[in-house]
């Protein structure tokens, strides 16, 4: 495919905030404000300490917000993958036999990078 093409028009979001941040909570809003206006989403990427919000052993504070099943409703109902960082996830202690949550996956980079290399609209939040 060549260079600078975004045939579905969808974006990869890349997420770089801890599940327990503020930032996690508005990275969130912004796709699924993203979302409601209509535009897709091809992936959503977790990196860094972003990747315990795919953890099987998250548990989100007393009285705070669930940003695991808030991501996982929105991927449901928006149809696109939850993917973390491979490297990062192993950091935490996830990897594919353990520690993982059910519906999500780990991938390389390949996916941003890919969009990136393909000019797929990239936002990173």
């Amino acid at each position: 495919m060549p260079t600078g093409i975004n045939p579905d028009g969808k974006v990869t979001v890349i997420i770089d905030a801890s599940p327990f941040s503020e930032r996690a909570g508005e990275a969130f809003d912004i796709a699924a404000a993203m979302t409601a206006a209509g535009t897709g989403i091809r992936a959503a990427f977790f990196i860094g300490s972003a990747v315990l919000t795919g953890a099987s052993f998250l548990t989100p504070p007393d009285g705070g917000p669930d940003i695991q099943a808030a991501w996982a409703g929105l991927s449901g109902k928006a149809g696109f993958p939850l993917l973390l960082c491979p490297t990062a996830a192993e950091s935490f202690g996830i990897t594919a036999g353990h520690g993982l949550q059910d519906g999500w996956q780990l991938s390389s980079l390949s996916v941003p990078a890919e969009s990136l290399s393909l000019g797929i609209s990239t936002v990173i939040l």
